[in-house]
């Protein structure tokens, strides 16, 4: 009898021990979850501020990291030929010259329209397109800086039929 009390015994405390080592457990993944950084989109870390272990102040930048997945085309349009509203929203595509004299086309909207014309008379616009697979081995086929031709499909005028 006394043998099957102190075997309960021990069950109890296997139990407790293995409750505080769940605990245990938790609180360490928590710590990581804190000092893991996951970002919600796909890209390239571009540049590192800090070494492994340096302290840092909440805030404070830790890395440059670059979206690669979707992109962000950016083009003049002239203001005294063209009205903002006949951009903004608009369709566009995009025409890119890579190595080997390939021409890739991608298609996108205007998401942007500037608010303040230049003493060039033009204002600002981007577009966003997605990035697609790359080829020889880099996972993106376009990158940041890359030259490319916009095509604006302009809104049209008012009273004007849609196309």
């Amino acid at each position: 009898m006394a043998d099957w009390i102190a075997a309960e015994m021990e069950f109890k405390i296997a139990g407790l021990d293995r409750n505080v080592k769940e605990a245990s457990l938790e609180i360490v993944e928590n710590e990581l979850k804190k000092r893991t950084l996951l970002a919600p989109f796909d890209g390239v870390v571009e540049e590192i501020y800090v070494q492994p272990s340096e302290w840092l102040q909440p805030g404070e930048p830790v890395l440059r990291f670059v979206r690669m997945n979707r992109l962000r085309i950016e083009g003049f349009v002239n203001a005294r030929e063209i009205a903002p509203g006949r951009v903004d929203g608009a369709k566009v595509e995009i025409n890119v010259t890579l190595p080997g004299d390939v021409t890739e086309k991608l298609s996108g909207k205007i998401s942007f329209v500037s608010t303040k014309v230049g003493s060039n008379r033009d204002y600002r616009v981007w577009a966003e397109v997605d990035n697609l697979p790359g080829r020889d081995g880099y996972p993106w086929l376009l990158r940041p800086g890359t030259t490319a031709e916009m095509i604006i499909y302009l809104n049209p005028l008012r009273g004007e039929p849609t196309r």
